[in-house]
């Protein structure tokens, strides 16, 4: 439902004589209306244009209320990728991080046989199917092992010991 008086209030806001109150009135103004179900226009027109919209819709329910759904689940996915963005990026900056201090720790540990860690990781993972074993034992052989590759390996060669 619109709250005409809030709409009212936020449109006058549009008439400021500094250019980026006017345009942040309006889109708050649009959201607004999105958030009824409604264009700007619209809410801005109230009854009458609600009154026009609601007999063809009777007519066509089925139809309309298909491409309603898809458009209100697009403006969710919208919503949310507008709202988890920040923290999309920050995660990433933090797997960065992971990642550095993870080749950095490798450094320190004691050295293993890659090739070989990878050719028995491999023979293991023919038992189950293992695409993920044979692509591992692939990047051994062209010695291009990523970081998750030799923590893979490394958990292997501990659970392979024990």
């Amino acid at each position: 439902m619109l709250d005409r008086q809030k709409l009212a209030k936020i449109l006058a806001r549009a008439e400021s004589d500094h250019d980026a109150e006017a345009l942040t009135a309006v889109r708050m103004a649009v959201k607004l209306a999105r958030g009824a179900g409604m264009t700007l226009g619209q809410a801005v027109e109230g009854g009458a244009a609600a009154a026009q919209i609601r007999e063809p819709r009777s007519q066509s329910a089925q139809v309309d209320q298909g491409t309603w759904d898809r458009g209100y689940w697009a403006g969710k996915r919208a919503g949310v990728a507008e709202a988890f963005g920040p923290m999309e990026h920050e995660r990433a900056g933090f797997r960065r991080h992971i990642d550095a201090l993870e080749a950095e720790l490798e450094q320190y540990r004691p050295a293993l046989d890659w090739k070989a860690l990878a050719r028995a990781y491999a023979e293991e993972g023919k038992r189950w199917g293992s695409a993920k074993a044979k692509a591992i034992a692939g990047r051994a052989l062209r010695n291009e092992l990523t970081v998750e590759d030799k923590i893979t390996l490394r958990h292997f060669a501990g659970n392979k010991n024990q």
